[in-house]
């Protein structure tokens, strides 16, 4: 059941909002919210080893960090492009629903446009309260052909080009770091994710309207990520996490009012990061894929227009889904066990991407 988007208040359509700049309304204070690990990239790219060490133990406890992007050319240019970004998502949903879904994604895609009420938040089938567009790297680089795209998004491909290309480089960054800490051999992860490779890198641009104030919910199943590293920014709360809780058995996962669901607070000038399935997998579970969700943004947060934008890195295609070999920091597999079933990345994405989807869509 696909459900309309609701409109624009005056209020909520004319608030400036910014990456760099605290949203117009303020993140509550007094609500339960995760204590993350801030890292700086400007230390990161002078090789800092104290910094370096931080990302790493973030990514084995919580799988999520804070990531300062401020003071550093590369780190600019991103936030410019996710500012820009962010402003043309209020152009592209203000289309009608019936312009939106001529550019529907397919079952199994990953391009193209996601309805409120595609997707189902949990076993009852109750609807998600989100709409997205995904616009994957393949088609935005020449590498695959361009599925169709609303004319907003070819007049600014070349923005959109830019940011995919930023946040790869970014989330590369993050690897190699982690790669030094995993002890593998130089080069190893830019192997697995070369930017001219054909994959399911995907940049989306995600909306979810204010809920009613009787009514506030999870807008988006709890999932963990199925690439390698996400690069998220928001600018309003919403997005959840279990510190302590990394899993796909949805069964195991503690209802919508539990405590332990706490907050991300945005911070101004930072990007949210979060390591994937991908990295679990080829570190045989040594790093975290952090199992979150998307609710309603806390407080007066919940009564404006929540837009995010991510860019999901994920391996090559062609890439093997194993433990990988090389260091002496991944654990190695249990005396006799011969790693079963193992597949390329394009076929594993797929599966997982129709895993996440919780209760079926239509």
């Amino acid at each position: 059941m696909l459900i309309p988007t609701p409109n624009l208040s005056q209020n909520q359509s004319a608030m400036e909002f910014s990456v760099r700049l605290p949203p117009p309304v303020p993140f509550p204070s007094d609500i339960n919210t995760a204590s993350l690990v801030h890292v700086s990239l400007e230390k990161l790219l002078t090789g800092d080893n104290q910094e370096s060490a931080e990302l790493f133990e973030a990514c084995k406890k919580a799988g999520f960090f804070l990531l300062d992007l401020q003071n550093v050319p590369l780190g600019e240019t991103l936030m410019d492009d996710a500012d820009a970004l962010m402003a043309l998502s209020e152009e592209l949903f203000a289309m009608e629903l019936e312009e939106k879904l001529k550019y529907r994604m397919p079952k199994g895609g990953f391009s193209g446009y996601k309805g409120i009420g595609m997707l189902r938040i949990d076993e009852k089938g109750t609807p998600d309260r989100c709409e997205f567009f995904g616009v994957l790297k393949d088609e935005l680089l020449g590498i695959s052909p361009v599925f169709n795209q609303p004319a907003v998004i070819e007049a600014h491909k070349e923005l959109c080009i830019s940011f995919t290309k930023k946040a790869h480089e970014l989330a590369l960054i993050i690897l190699a770091n982690l790669e030094k800490s995993l002890h593998l051999p130089s080069g190893t992860f830019d192997s697995l994710h070369r930017i001219s490779e054909p994959s399911h890198d995907q940049t989306r641009l995600i909306r979810y309207p204010p809920q009613p104030a009787s009514d506030r919910r999870t807008s988006f199943v709890a999932h963990t990520d199925f690439g390698s590293v996400t690069v998220l920014f928001n600018i309003l709360g919403g997005l959840q996490i279990l510190p302590n809780i990394s899993t796909n058995d949805y069964h195991c996962i503690p209802s919508s009012s539990s405590s332990a669901w706490q907050f991300v607070r945005p911070v101004p000038g930072f990007a949210i990061i979060n390591i994937g399935d991908a990295m679990t997998k080829f570190t045989n579970d040594l790093l975290r894929s952090g199992l979150h969700r998307v609710t309603s943004a806390p407080g007066d947060q919940g009564n404006v227009v929540r837009t995010s934008l991510a860019y999901f890195l994920r391996p090559e295609n062609e890439v093997l889904m194993r433990r990988l070999e090389g260091g002496d920091v991944i654990p190695g597999l249990e005396e006799g066990r011969v790693e079963e079933g193992v597949v390329k990345s394009g076929e594993w994405v797929g599966v997982k991407g129709e895993g996440k989807k919780i209760g079926g869509e239509e």
